[in-house]
């Protein structure tokens, strides 16, 4: 995963991988300096060393917010319609996460773009309904 979510609310992003490891870093190391580190052990899927030091308090907003968004993002390969995802979405959160969000046409394009992608991902990984490729 690129991102990881600790059970005091901080997230934290990847910054390496090496062996059987993933070394992560604050999300907050670049904004604030935050020296907070963690390393992920991916064949017993558990955290090895975890600095909990922190310079700043969790954003328990925030937290809710990314995960809003991943959830969104997840949803882009679905057979849903885009109008729908982001109803759903609205229908579902909180109002103070619902403020924080980005506004509902960005999240569209954003959809957009992602189903793009996807659709070019899989075209050129298993050639296009003419044969070609």
């Amino acid at each position: 995963a690129r991102h990881i979510k600790t059970a005091d609310n901080y997230v934290f992003c990847k910054s390496k991988s090496y062996n059987n490891t993933d070394y992560y870093v604050c999300i907050k190391k670049r904004t604030m300096q935050c020296p907070s580190r963690l390393t992920f052990d991916r064949g017993l899927r558990t955290i090895k060393k975890y600095n909990p030091d922190h310079n700043h308090v969790a954003d328990d907003l925030a937290v809710c917010v990314r995960e809003a968004r991943s959830r969104v993002f997840e949803e882009a390969s679905s057979a849903k319609s885009t109008k729908r995802i982001i109803s759903e979405l609205e229908d579902e959160l909180p109002v103070d996460v619902l403020e924080a969000m980005p506004s509902s046409k960005a999240l569209k394009q954003t959809l957009r773009r992602r189903r793009r992608r996807n659709l070019a991902t899989s075209t050129s990984l298993h050639g296009d309904a003419r044969g070609k490729g």
